[in-house]
């Protein structure tokens, strides 16, 4: 589970595989040439009032991986959840553009930052996490509470419908820049 940037920020729900598989296939395809030389990856949480979608990067024969981590506030009465991911989705496309320019880690945020100085709807930090890596760890030792993240937690969001509906439209799309 990724730690989302509010504080109010408890419960959530993960978007569907469906969509997590077209962000991480959307970042192939813009991303050709660090596409043949690693891989990518893609989670989306989605909080009663925030989204958060991290896109990784492992380089081929490389233990360390390239996280970076998106926030943006939302409104699930007020506001377009497909409208709201592919603004977080530009956000992490300017995020990885720049990282693979100017590839030192020691200049990137560790705590949420604005992305641009004059944006402040839009937050990322920076995660050396290898997840697939811890993943298959947990699971050797038997420690299963990763796999209760996988499951759909309810949370503040008004209806289990309004979950619902928020699924169905992420997975049914293509997202886009």
């Amino acid at each position: 589970m990724l730690d989302p940037r509010l504080e109010s920020s408890k419960a959530f729900t993960k978007a569907p595989i469906e969509f997590d598989e077209a962000v991480k296939a959307l970042f192939e395809e813009h991303f050709t040439d660090e596409a043949k030389k690693g891989s990518f990856d893609a989670q989306t949480y989605i909080y009663p009032n925030e989204i958060i979608i991290r896109i990784g990067y492992l380089e081929s024969n490389s233990i360390a991986q390239v996280n970076f981590i998106v926030s943006a506030d939302f409104d699930s009465e007020t506001q377009d959840i497909i409208e709201i991911s592919d603004f977080i989705l530009l956000g992490l496309k300017d995020v990885f553009s720049n990282f693979f320019i100017n590839p030192k880690r020691e200049e990137l945020p560790y705590v949420w930052s604005p992305v641009r100085e004059s944006n402040d709807s839009l937050f990322y930090k920076y995660d050396a996490t290898n997840y697939a890596l811890e993943n298959e760890a947990s699971k050797l030792l038997g420690d299963d509470s990763l796999e209760a993240d996988q499951e759909l937690i309810v949370g503040d969001l008004e209806s289990t419908d309004d979950i619902n509906e928020i699924l169905d439209s992420l997975s049914k799309r293509k997202p886009s820049f």
